[in-house]
């Protein structure tokens, strides 16, 4: 485990800077991750996507964050997300569902 302290710090402190950042917001959820506070770090992907619903990485770790939670429903739910470029494009439930 590698030491996250001065790092969350730092991270805390650039979101009193500038509280929309995402990029704050996703790294400091990836540091809670690694402390494993699953729970912390799900409501700061959660503001990741409020922030920049596109932010794929940040969709992935909370789906990491909900699944190491056993919350599934919620994960396959967030995974299964529509993408907002109105093409459509989505992750199929099953292989079957592919055309």
């Amino acid at each position: 485990m590698i030491d996250t302290e001065g790092g969350l710090g730092w991270v805390n402190r650039a979101l009193q800077i500038k509280p929309k950042s995402a990029e704050a917001y996703e790294l400091r959820g990836r540091i809670r991750m690694e402390e494993r506070k699953f729970e912390e770090a799900a409501k700061d992907f959660k503001q990741v996507i409020g922030l920049d619903p596109g932010l794929t990485t940040a969709r992935l770790n909370l789906v990491t964050a909900l699944l190491r939670l056993k919350r599934h429903e919620q994960a396959l739910a967030t995974a299964a997300y529509e993408e907002p470029c109105g093409c459509g494009a989505r992750i199929p439930e099953s292989p079957e569902a592919e055309p």
